[in-house]
Order: C-alpha cells, then structure tokens, then sequence
C-alpha cells in the first residue's frame, strides 16, 4: 500500500522529484528530514507572517500551539531547536526538549 494519497500538480510532483534527487545526493539526511505537508495549518488559517509554532511532547502526542511572533514566547530560548522552516530559512514551528 502506498502512502501516496494526494493528487499532485506537475509543478508539485516536479518539486518532490528534486527533493528526492536532494535525498539521493545526501542519503545520510534521509532520516534527519521530511517534506511536510501545511494544509492542516492553512485549513487552521495560520498566518505564519504573524505567528509562529511551538511544540512539545506529550504523552506520545505532539502538542503544537500557534503564537503571535511578536509576542512573549511561551517557554525559554536555551535549547530550542527549530521543527519547521520555509523556503525563505524562517523557522515555521519550535520544539524545545525537557532539560
């Protein structure tokens, strides 16, 4: 079975094969990284000009809230490790792990 289910325009499915030919350069980075996918975050309407995610583990789930980014951030900044990021090097979504 494949995982396979979205119906993709050419420019997509040309965008996924030079990222599978990015993997095929660098094999190492395969397991480090992953194309993901921000419909659920525009079906949200998240404006990620204005906010930014932060996330955490939770028993077995990620907990993932959406912040103003000119606001307070909701945890420290000293091991935060950005999730996400755009084409532009933003960082979309935080994660900070327990110290």
């Amino acid at each position: 079975m494949t995982t396979r289910h979205q119906v993709y325009s050419l420019d997509d499915i040309a965008f996924f094969n030079a990222v599978k030919a990015a993997f095929d350069q660098y094999p190492d980075a395969r397991g480090r990284y992953a194309v993901a996918s921000l419909a659920l975050e525009h079906e949200m309407g998240i404006d990620f000009a204005r906010k930014t995610a932060h996330s955490r583990a939770e028993d077995g789930r990620i907990i993932t809230e959406f912040v103003d980014r000119d606001g307070p951030v909701l945890h420290s900044t000293s091991h935060r490790t950005c999730r996400k990021w755009d084409w532009n090097g933003d960082c979309l979504d935080w994660w900070e792990p327990p110290v």
